[in-house]
């Protein structure tokens, strides 16, 4: 069982610190700031000029210096061996910008701000122990004090020099400060990060709890769609309760299965019917419709519940445009093993349904709607032509406020409801062909999770997955994309 940690957990404190003054000193060693040391050496053209090539071998011996150090500081195991090279390299920068201050005027010599910087640098951004700073001190300002008091000759020098050495030691006492400060706050995200580490570990038993649900719910969504997997682990249904709900249910099968089944092996049956469920059950599960149930060669789905959306009719039709479409592109597909063009008839039919977990509560439950709407959209499908999709009257209407092309074809007599007057049209098109050419997508983190629509507050649509919320591209993108007609 893996789990997910930050970058890395140290032993102790030392054991941090050490990492993070080895890093300091491979940064300081390396080529980029190897580079900008010797760009300095222009202004040694500037304000030393006659000196130019004399400081350009000092420049030049501190980075063959800094070079060995760098390959040195790979090596170095103990947080006592990161802070000794340390100082060796506070010691080696400062000696040689401290000779150069000698010779261009000691005190009074402008290189004296190099010193600062060194100070800063070396103090300022070091975990340094109590023990070191009188070590760090002496390398950084003892060259210098040393070298200006040689040069200094007249009273006016040693008053320069003292204010110089004042100036410096009030920076090195800021610069450890600041590492004191720096220091106590890495000390508390250390403990804040051993404190996690031991929340981690004691979450392992909640972690493999939570792995025996996730197995059950892979399980579970073998057998049941989604939507009704994602309401039972957000423990929004009730196994035992069945509740009435208004659906749209649709019922997509295959023309003229039966002739084919007999004359076709039964390899090539199951290639076609496996292509078929894979077309149409993606659609489907794009507009968030439920899986009810398989039917030999046709399915039944119904919307709006266990989600509820505003335009569940509006879904249902648009899945069966696409799912018509998907068929017609896959055609060659098709044509190769059923030896003929496939052909599918669609009904649609919404009312209202008993919707639940129906079944015995010893040996199994299905989720499933009992009600009117299932079986007249199964008696539209059967008096459906090949290719066609027909709609009752009740679905016509919400189609029409929404711009949906229709053809009425009559009063059509549907077997178990012969006493009703059942007008009947059959769905051409949508004006919103747009969503249409978006097709199906997968969850690029869930592999198997089929991106579903979701209904903005601004009533937008985008793709999302319904299992890690993942939402492909920006919110403001998908909604330039999928603007609601």
């Amino acid at each position: 069982m893996s789990t997910i940690t930050p970058k890395a957990f140290y032993k102790n404190e030392n054991e941090l610190f050490k990492e993070e003054t080895k890093n300091f000193l491979l940064i300081v060693s390396s080529w980029m700031t190897i580079l900008l040391y010797l760009a300095f050496w222009v202004c040694d053209l500037f304000f030393a000029p006659e000196l130019k090539w004399e400081f350009l071998a000092y420049r030049l011996t501190t980075v063959g210096i800094l070079v060995g150090i760098h390959h040195f500081a790979k090596k170095i195991q103990t947080y006592e061996g990161s802070l000794q090279c340390t100082v060796l390299v506070g010691f080696v920068v400062a000696f040689f910008i401290s000779l150069m201050t000698y010779r261009t005027g000691g005190p009074y010599s402008d290189y004296y701000v190099g010193l600062m910087l060194v100070t800063v640098g070396g103090l300022g951004f070091i975990h340094w122990k109590t023990s070191y700073y009188p070590a760090i001190l002496t390398a950084i300002f003892l060259p210098y004090v040393i070298l200006s008091a040689l040069s200094a000759e007249k009273y006016q020098d040693w008053r320069q020099l003292v204010i110089n050495c004042f100036f410096l030691f009030s920076i090195g006492v800021i610069a450890i400060v600041i590492s004191q400060f720096n220091k106590r706050i890495r000390r508390s995200e250390f403990t804040a990060q051993r404190k996690l580490k031991h929340e981690l570990t004691s979450r392992n038993q909640i972690i493999d709890d939570k792995t025996k649900e996730a197995v059950r719910l892979s399980n579970l969504s073998t057998q049941f769609s989604p939507q009704v997997v994602d309401a039972i682990r957000c423990q929004k249904l009730d196994l035992s309760k069945v509740h009435r709900r208004r659906i749209c249910a649709i019922f997509i099968d295959i023309v003229g299965s039966t002739e084919r089944v007999i004359r076709l092996d039964q390899e090539k049956i199951d290639r076609v019917l496996e292509q078929f469920m894979e077309d149409s059950v993606n659609v489907l599960l794009k507009y968030d419709l439920t899986i009810d149930k398989f039917q030999g060669d046709g399915i039944l789905a119904f919307s709006n519940d266990p989600v509820k959306h505003d335009d569940f009719i509006i879904r249902a039709c648009m899945a069966a445009l696409e799912i018509r479409e998907t068929i017609k592109s896959n055609q060659s597909f098709y044509e190769r093993f059923w030896k003929k063009e496939l052909q599918i008839s669609i009904g649609i039919a919404t009312g209202y349904a008993n919707v639940g977990f129906y079944g015995n509560r010893k040996f199994f439950k299905t989720y499933t709607a009992i009600g009117a709407p299932l079986p007249m959209a199964a008696r539209l499908s059967d008096k459906a032509e090949p290719g066609q999709i027909l709609v009752e009257s009740d679905v016509a209407e919400e189609l029409e406020k929404s711009g949906f092309v229709l053809k009425f074809i009559g009063n059509c007599e549907l077997k178990g409801f012969e006493q009703d007057v059942n007008h009947v049209y059959e769905l051409v098109s949508s004006t919103d062909e747009e969503i249409l050419d978006q097709g199906t997508q997968t969850c690029p983190t869930c592999v198997d999770s089929v991106l579903y629509l979701h209904t903005t507050p601004e009533g937008f649509f985008t793709f999302k997955c319904r299992k890690c919320d993942y939402t492909p591209g920006s919110e403001a993108e998908n909604e330039t994309q999928l603007s609601a007609a």
